[in-house]
């Protein structure tokens, strides 16, 4: 394994010049390879987080004064509110998290 200081570096570009240093240093930026493998990652990360989802809560208020709740998992609030409107026959209301997002 190949150590490089300072003093090394400038030693030499006083001997060689300053093309040798920069050869001596190496490259600053990585290969291509390094990029396309690096945006792949995070590709398939955000396609990960973006597929999973938001968590739902579906709270009915049934005839008889009780509470129906149900979880579930939607991509967006409008395919939630759709799904919500099939599930349920009385009132109803939608949270994300604590936030209300029909009534």
């Amino acid at each position: 394994m190949l150590k490089l200081t300072f003093a090394a570096l400038a030693a030499a570009a006083l001997t060689a010049g300053p093309a040798a240093a920069a050869t001596l240093a190496g490259s600053g930026s990585p290969e291509p390879v390094t990029w396309a493998a690096m945006v792949a990652g995070f590709a398939i990360g955000g396609g990960m987080i973006h597929r999973r989802g938001r968590r739902y809560r579906l709270v009915e208020a049934l005839e008889d004064g009780r509470e129906r709740s149900e979880e579930f998992v939607a991509p967006d609030d409008k395919t939630a509110l759709r799904r919500a409107a099939l599930a349920a026959g009385g009132s109803v209301a939608v949270y994300r998290g604590q936030r209300q997002i029909s009534a």
